[in-house]
């Protein structure tokens, strides 16, 4: 925009949910913890263009670099055999390797890699993620943010948002598991010092554990149980840091459920932070569920690098 001076210490991020769009804007300084200054959400039927201009309005975050989240339909995170090849054939090599794992062609597919540091077996090959998204639906995102005025600088996905938001807790140095939960589904994800080590996705959304009886949640929690131990197993037998430090929780309406059984199962301490003893927020947070969890996540991240 002509004339806008974008303001580099912060990042708007923007996450499109079905009933709306979620906002937020955090700023960092060395000297003290990051800072939302916004934070924000506009229910939106169909087209959420208005919406959102009114909402960034609202913030005054079209100051500010931006990023905004994939839906998780959109693209397809894949553990795959790291091809030996030179850095700079890495992707193309990849492509070839997962044309046949995506569900949609690969000629419409944007591809980026990222890889999993310090694994333990030499006799083992190789492993590492690949990102496939649809090209379609990245160029989509972005128009959205551009169109409502942002310098969009970031299209990044859930499982790096839910990634910055682990790296806020201390016991993240050391090993970190985090299990956040949207409406219809969730994500485990293991780091360490702010390197991604494993994701899953979980099945089990907030909708279902908040309308269950007390049976139906017993036996939601245990499948969640079982993927949290599959993948503690998996980092435990891959990687040489030993078991992580914790189990989190971010603080949607289903966490109390799992709070409540996850300890009863589990030698693992398992935390129940609050985003106000991890940030510091300009006004007092209302209730946020999952997608503005994934907001204030997204805008945490200060990485360059990005699809």
């Amino acid at each position: 925009m002509f004339g806008k001076r974008l303001r580099n210490n912060g990042l708007t991020a923007v996450v499109t949910a079905a009933d709306g769009v979620h906002a937020a804007t955090v700023v960092r300084d060395r000297a003290n913890p990051p800072r939302v200054v916004f934070h924000d959400f506009a229910a939106a039927i169909g087209g959420q263009l208005p919406e959102l201009k009114q909402l960034l309005a609202r913030g005054d975050a079209s100051r500010y670099r931006a990023s905004t989240l994939l839906d998780g339909r959109d693209y397809q995170l894949l553990l795959v055999e790291a091809p030996d090849v030179r850095p700079e054939e890495l992707r193309a090599a990849v492509r070839w390797r997962i044309k046949d794992l995506i569900n949609f062609h690969i000629d419409d597919a944007i591809i980026d890699v990222f890889e999993i540091p310090d694994q333990r077996h030499a006799n083992r090959n190789r492993m590492m993620y690949a990102v496939a998204a649809r090209a379609s639906q990245v160029s989509a995102h972005a128009q959205l943010l551009t169109d409502a005025g942002l310098d969009v600088d970031i299209v990044d996905l859930p499982e790096m948002a839910v990634r910055n938001l682990a790296a806020l807790l201390p016991e993240e140095s050391r090993g970190l598991a985090l299990i956040h939960l949207n409406n219809d589904g969730g994500i485990i994800t293991i780091s360490r010092q702010g390197t991604l080590y494993l994701t899953r996705r979980l099945d089990t959304g907030v909708r279902a554990l908040d309308a269950a009886d007390h049976a139906q949640r017993e036996r939601l929690c245990e499948g969640v149980l079982l993927e949290v131990q599959r993948s503690l197993d998996y980092y435990d037998s891959h990687f040489p840091h030993g078991p992580v430090a914790a189990l989190a929780l971010t603080p949607t309406t289903a966490a109390t459920s799992l709070a409540e059984y996850l300890p009863q199962q589990l030698e693992t301490p398992v935390l129940t932070p609050r985003l106000e003893e991890l940030l510091d927020f300009d006004a007092a947070p209302n209730t946020l569920d999952g997608d503005g969890i994934l907001a204030i996540g997204a805008a945490l991240r200060h990485e360059e690098r990005a699809l």
